[in-house]
């Protein structure tokens, strides 16, 4: 296979995790639970097959962990929802202010799911990381 289209099918999952968190719809423990094991089964053959870009595999994956991970916290500490509304401070559907912990909680899964998997590639790539 192509080494791009690693990236190609690992960037298609990565976007549509972008869109189900951006719309609002992994807002609950049972669709993350899904969203993770779905993801996983493209993680598992982008951290076992040999060829370094396949590594790009894993994006959405470390992007829902991260989701999860910050989202808890987030309502661990304000006992709601965190909410992105992309053109202002204030989500009307929500009827608040966003602070800096919602921005937090969306841009970070999206920076993290493009940067662990250049490092596994760079790694692969450098035979640090030994394949099957």
């Amino acid at each position: 296979m192509d080494r791009m289209t690693y990236f190609y099918i690992g960037a298609v999952p990565m976007f549509i995790v972008f869109m189900l968190i951006s719309y609002k719809k992994l807002r609950n423990d049972r669709s993350l639970r899904i969203s993770s094991i779905i993801t996983l089964l493209f993680a598992i053959p982008g951290v076992l097959i040999r060829t370094p870009e396949a590594a790009m595999l894993m994006g959405a994956f470390v992007q829902v962990v991260t989701y999860a991970f910050l989202r808890y916290l987030f309502k661990r500490k304000y006992s709601f929802e965190p909410t992105y509304n992309r053109m202002s401070w204030y989500d009307s559907e929500e009827g608040r202010k966003q602070n800096w912990f919602d921005v937090i909680v969306f841009v970070i899964p999206i920076l993290l799911s493009f940067t662990i998997p250049l490092a596994v590639v760079i790694l692969k790539a450098k035979h640090i990381i030994k394949t099957i």
